[in-house]
């Protein structure tokens, strides 16, 4: 049942902001001395609310229920709020069950995926209750339970991670490990989610149009070895009833008391895992770049540019009446071990003159694909428009001037997702021809060795099985 607050009201003393994850238990917050006014519908981990806190709205994201109420966090992980029913006790610790409104999102194994046991890896979907399986640090202990849920169709968020084949270390995993985002791993002494680690090399997110999920319950929390990586077994924080096949007794459990190992779920937490998973990623082929690879094209044909310093100069031929900027993408979360910004990002454009006349962030001729301005650059999506009517004078001259601020990947040859795609409603817009003065059929991109072609646009939808042989 979802948690609603709509323009809910929280007296002095009733919220609180502040204090640290400890383990399983939020301690050390500090009471709100003035009214605070939250607004928004929770139904799981990670919903946003919107909260008026002296004068300021913030925006917040529901990270557990609280014995009586709920903690949430600033977007950014910066700082947790708490909302209570009752006054908050100052020195008190509050347990997190990492649900909200009962749920949270599922932690598991792709169908397919193989479990360690004493007779060799057997595939998550063939494991009954009773069955023994090998665990890290706990040696040999039975199934108590295993669950299952088919998502079809699949939104985005429930996409499974990807780890390649020993991105951990050699033999960690031994072959490509598809989890759901919220499913844990153990690294650097403590469990953290998947999702969190996806670096956009050795470590993706898998588009499928449905997925079924499995998880495996033992008679306590301990680590599994699936494709040979240590991965949690199921730990019932409040969701069972999720699954298709909620038929064990519900025991709701705890990660304070019952957690195998520390849960890190910050960013900051979180840096120093990514950070080795990135260098590993170098030993696995992966490069980092940045040169973000612009390519200024009409009407799908390459300009030619000249580069001086950080700006580029372009002739455009006589009647174009549009370029495209188009260049390497890269998520700033998935190559900075410490930032929380998700978005995908093209190049960084600080000026761009037609004719030597500035065309400012907010001018319309900046047509699709550009991000919100900041000041002082204005970031492309990769593939960013620009109108530029045809002058009587013939040859026009544009100049776009760039900050390198980002690094973008360089993939060896048959990575998953290594070629640059489009988000889907401009994926489906291209193919079917509806943006303005584009031809559906090709799009520039760039293959794993950042070599600029044409070629035709492709999503990928591979199936578990047929990556498990790679």
């Amino acid at each position: 049942m979802a948690e609603i607050f709509d323009n809910t009201v929280f007296a002095p003393g009733n919220w609180a902001s502040g204090g640290a994850d400890e383990l399983g238990v939020w301690a050390g917050g500090t009471a709100g001395t003035g009214t605070a006014v939250l607004t928004g519908t929770l139904t799981r981990v990670g919903d946003d609310a919107t909260a008026v806190i002296g004068g300021q709205t913030v925006t917040l994201r529901a990270y557990s229920d609280l014995p009586d109420g709920v903690l949430f966090t600033t977007t950014d992980f910066a700082t947790f709020y708490a909302f209570l029913a009752t006054p908050f006790a100052a020195g008190a610790t509050y347990p997190l069950s990492y649900t909200v409104a009962g749920q949270s999102d599922l932690a598991c194994f792709l169908a397919g995926t193989r479990i360690a046991t004493p007779r060799g890896e057997v595939p998550v979907e063939r494991l009954r209750p009773g069955m023994r399986v090998v665990t890290v640090g706990q040696g040999v202990r039975r199934v108590r339970w295993v669950g299952q849920r088919r998502i079809a169709p699949a939104a985005p968020r429930v996409w499974p991670v990807r780890i390649a084949a020993h991105a951990f270390a050699p033999g960690r995993p031994r072959r490509p490990l598809l989890l759901s985002p919220d499913h844990a791993v153990f690294a650097g002494g403590a469990l953290v989610p998947a999702g969190a680690l996806v670096n956009g090399a050795s470590i993706v997110r898998m588009p499928m149009p449905a997925v079924a999920y499995w998880h495996v319950e033992l008679p306590a929390h301990a680590l599994l070895l699936a494709e040979g990586l240590a991965a949690e077994s199921y730990l019932d924080t409040g969701n069972r009833g999720s699954f298709d096949r909620p038929d064990a007794p519900r025991q709701r459990r705890g990660w304070a008391r019952d957690g195998c190992a520390r849960l890190l779920l910050t960013p900051a937490a979180q840096a120093g895992v990514r950070r080795r998973l990135l260098a590993r990623a170098g030993s696995l082929g992966h490069r980092l770049t940045d040169d973000p690879g612009l390519v200024v094209a009409a009407e799908q044909t390459r300009l030619p540019a000249t580069r001086r310093g950080a700006v580029w100069h372009v002739t455009l031929p006589p009647g174009t009446d549009r370029v495209r900027l188009i260049s390497r993408t890269a998520i700033p979360a998935e190559t900075v071990p410490w930032s929380v910004d998700r978005r995908r990002l093209g190049v960084a454009v600080t000026a761009v003159r037609l004719d030597g006349a500035g065309i400012a962030p907010d001018d319309p001729r900046r047509a699709t694909g550009w991000h919100a301005p900041e000041p002082g650059l204005h970031w492309t999506d990769g593939d960013a428009e620009l109108l530029c009517r045809p002058s009587a004078a013939g040859a026009r001259r544009l100049e776009i001037a760039t900050v390198p601020l980002l690094r973008y990947w360089l993939h060896p040859p048959g990575h998953h997702g290594s070629v640059i795609r489009l988000d889907a409603a401009r994926l489906s817009a291209h193919v079917t021809g509806r943006l303005t003065g584009r031809k559906p059929g090709s799009l520039f991109q760039f293959s794993g060795s950042g070599r600029p072609r044409e070629r035709e646009e492709q999503h990928d939808h591979r199936r578990h099985s047929e990556t498990q042989g790679l």
